[in-house]
Parts: structure tokens; sequence; C-alpha cells
């Protein structure tokens, strides 16, 4: 692995972390409620894609999301329904 991608992996890594400091705890209507939780949130979300791009094809990320939401799915009730 390239140095320069550990730095944008790092990033990634601080962002993600943050946004599960930000909301542990909350359910989704306080992040509905909360402009300033939702603009931090957001923000991460910001950093997270653009320190990706350098280190993964979208391509990779594509998959990955796709993975993601099959483990979403699988895990079962208790996950609340964001998108209609």
């Amino acid at each position: 692995m390239q140095p320069e991608s550990r730095k944008y992996l790092f990033d990634i890594l601080r962002a993600a972390d943050s946004v599960a400091t930000f909301c542990a705890g909350r359910k989704f209507e306080d992040y509905r409620a909360d402009e300033l939780l939702r603009a931090a949130v957001e923000r991460k979300f910001a950093i997270i894609g653009e320190a990706r791009a350098p280190v993964a094809p979208p391509a990779v990320c594509v998959e990955f999301r796709r993975q993601s939401a099959r483990a979403v799915a699988r895990s079962g009730p208790g996950n609340t329904k964001i998108h209609n």
C-alpha cells in the first residue's frame, strides 16, 4: 500500500469514527430534528467521499455499497428505513 493511501484511509477511519460518536445513542428522529448533527454527519461523509476517490476506484465502492446493503438487510428488525 502506498504511504499516501494510508493517509487517506486514516482520514476515512477518523471520519467514520466521528459519525459513530455523533450518532451514538440517538434515533433517526433525533438526527432529523437536529440541524447541527445533520451538518456534522454530512460533512464527515463528504470527507469520506473525498478521501475515498484516490484510494479505491468507483467500481470497488459500488460493490462495497451492495455488500453493505445486503448486510444491513440481513441484520433484521431494528434498522430504521431512511429513504423511501
